[in-house]
């Protein structure tokens, strides 16, 4: 089978495609036949920073068919159509996937492949930032920085469905896009230095919640935007990619040695959570399935900005390091 390699840690140049056997399912685990892999930033930090593997793999991600099962697997059947996660065990970027079977989830019959393939780690960042850490309310006033990105565009239509309104931050070849969203007010350029005070006076004073993957100053930008009794549920540190070839930004990024300030919260009543995908399995295939269902019903829907084949990898993963990408970007490998 082919498979996208790491072959040092670098730029997008370092992924190359490679023969590799197909994966043998242990007594916990399922092989996909994989259709489609999403591309995250996760991916990118897999690839400045292999984690001393020779030639891993990277890829979180995809949605195929079940081409074998472990001893030990229920409830699924070869040729079912599934998403697979393998958050810890990484090779999404392969036509065969091994992945644990705590983390494959059944896609509906009325689901195309590729939309479920870009739902799992955008939407479910999104909906558990919004929905389970910050639980917005109707009327709510949401701040949603890089809202054209694939988790920002996510979070836009999320909050829309739960009777939000957004502030949007984006890079200014993005704001058009954004202004034909009805739920989005108000559009600022993150580039400047007082999107901040922008953010406040775009919403009267400040939002209620915060949805940031962005991380800049520690998030205490994200913070001054907050009203009374905001809250901010924080994602990521991509402002910490600096470089788009070199390991030094992940291997120098101290996510331990955030700074918080503990005065301003108690004194606005703020709150601060953090968002992660490694919820119980139980829990993350509860909420996959209901963001599946959202999607049938036409509450929300991936915008799908570029395909790319599966040796495009690399192509792929320059479009997100340039921010070029509007929604998600998925790889086509079936």
């Amino acid at each position: 089978m082919r498979a996208i390699e790491v072959t040092r840690p670098g730029g997008p140049e370092v992924l190359s495609v490679a023969e590799r056997a197909i994966p043998t399912a242990a007594g916990d685990t399922v092989v996909i036949r994989s259709e489609f892999a999403g591309v995250n930033f996760a991916d990118l930090w897999a690839r400045l920073n292999p984690d001393g593997e020779a030639r891993a793999v990277p890829g979180i991600e995809l949605a195929g068919r079940v081409h074998e099962l472990g001893s030990e697997v229920n409830g699924l059947a070869v040729g079912d159509r599934v998403v697979g996660l393998p958050y810890f065990a990484l090779g999404g970027y392969a036509e065969y996937v091994e992945v644990p079977a705590t983390h494959v989830i059944p896609v509906p019959d009325e689901l195309p492949l590729d939309l479920a393939a870009a739902i799992p780690v955008n939407y479910l960042t999104a909906y558990i930032g919004l929905v389970r850490v910050a639980q917005v309310r109707r009327g709510e006033r949401v701040l949603v920085h890089a809202a054209a990105g694939g988790v920002g565009l996510a979070a836009v239509q999320l909050a829309a469905a739960f009777g939000a309104r957004v502030v949007a931050t984006a890079s200014k070849a993005k704001h058009e896009f954004l202004r034909q969203l009805d739920v989005v007010d108000a559009v600022i350029d993150y580039n400047d230095a007082d999107w901040d005070d922008q953010v406040r006076e775009a919403s009267g004073g400040g939002v209620d919640v915060v949805l940031d993957g962005i991380g800049e100053d520690d998030f205490r930008k994200s913070l001054h935007t907050l009203a009374f009794g905001g809250r901010l549920a924080a994602f990521g540190l991509t402002s910490a990619m600096t470089s788009s070839t070199s390991p030094s930004v992940v291997a120098n990024l101290d996510v331990e040695g955030l700074m918080i300030p503990f005065s301003p919260l108690f004194e606005n009543a703020w709150s601060v959570g953090g968002v992660t995908g490694g919820a119980p399995p139980a829990q993350l295939a509860e909420w996959i399935g209901l963001l599946f269902e959202m999607c049938i019903r036409g509450e929300i829907g991936p915008h799908i900005g570029q395909r790319f084949t599966l040796a495009g990898a690399g192509e792929a993963h320059r479009a997100m390091h340039e921010r070029r990408n509007i929604g998600k970007l998925l790889l086509e490998v079936g």
